[in-house]
This record gives C-alpha cells, sequence and structure tokens, in this order.
C-alpha cells in the first residue's frame, strides 16, 4: 500500500518516506531499536551519576541514594556506608541524592558530611564530575584499550 493519492498535494513527504511501502516497517526491528536506545541511554546515565557519586564520596559527602532510572524500585540495596542502590522502572535519568540541611534535618554527628557544608571547591567538582565523566569515558576506555594492546 501506498501513501493514499488524495492527500493534498502541497504535503510535505520526504522523498525517502514518500518511497517506503508501509508493509516494508518491520515491527521486530521498531522494538529492537526502542530497546537498544533505552539500554543505551541507562548505561549513559549510570557513567553520569557515577560520577557525582565517586567524586561525593571522594569530598567526603555523604550519599543517601544512587538511583539509575525513575518510578517504581524495581530492584534496591545498601552498602556498607548506608547508601541505598535503586535501579528503578523508566531509565531515562537517573539520580545521587546527597546529605544536605536544605533537604530537611541532619543530626548534629553528620553535619561535616552535609553537601551544603563542604567547601566550594568539593561542590563544585561533585556537580561537574558527571558531565566531566561523560565526557572522557570515551577516552578512558580507548586510552586502556591501547594499553592492553
Amino acid at each position: 500500500m501506498r501513501w493514499p493519492e488524495q492527500w493534498p498535494s502541497n504535503l510535505f513527504v520526504p522523498a525517502l518516506v514518500a518511497d517506503i511501502e508501509i508493509t516494508d516497517i518491520n515491527l521486530m526491528e521498531l522494538l529492537q531499536t526502542v530497546l537498544i536506545t533505552l539500554a543505551t541511554l541507562a548505561i549513559l546515565v549510570t557513567i553520569h551519576e557515577c560520577g557525582h557519586f565517586w567524586v561525593a564520596r571522594r569530598c567526603g559527602i555523604k550519599v543517601l541514594r544512587f538511583s539509575v532510572g525513575f518510578g517504581k524500585a524495581l530492584y534496591r540495596w545498601h552498602d556498607k556506608q548506608g547508601t541505598e542502590f535503586v535501579i528503578a522502572a523508566i531509565p531515562l535519568g537517573g539520580y545521587v541524592k546527597m546529605l544536605d540541611e536544605r533537604e530537611g534535618n541532619v543530626p548534629a554527628d553528620q553535619l561535616q558530611y552535609a553537601f551544603n557544608r563542604q567547601p566550594v571547591g568539593a561542590r563544585l567538582a561533585t556537580v561537574a564530575a558527571g558531565h566531566w565523566l561523560i565526557s572522557f569515558s570515551p577516552s578512558l576506555f580507548t586510552g586502556r584499550y591501547l594499553l592492553v594492546v
């Protein structure tokens, strides 16, 4: 089946799309493309959030939650420092929740670990770390590969 002849002639249809027959659309290929896109996005989000997480821990900031995805938690666990790790249903983003007085009450014995109590340099490094890791991770992987070979 081709595009209907009764459509107005001034309707913009790109030349490549106009020649595609509707039966040529393979739903399995579409599903595969969507799943690969979501998996790639989830990997990028994880790398990005790992940057924030890693630098926050190195700067002495207490991390309360590391989440990849939004929505209902599909899987969760805690580490020895009390950080909750979450894999959620919708892999379109993520976040790292840190201890912060602006978010709620912080016990007096934990004030030194609060994000807002850290020096400006530590806060700046923590915020910038996610973008930095995404920017430089391909070169890190390439460099590691070249060192092995």
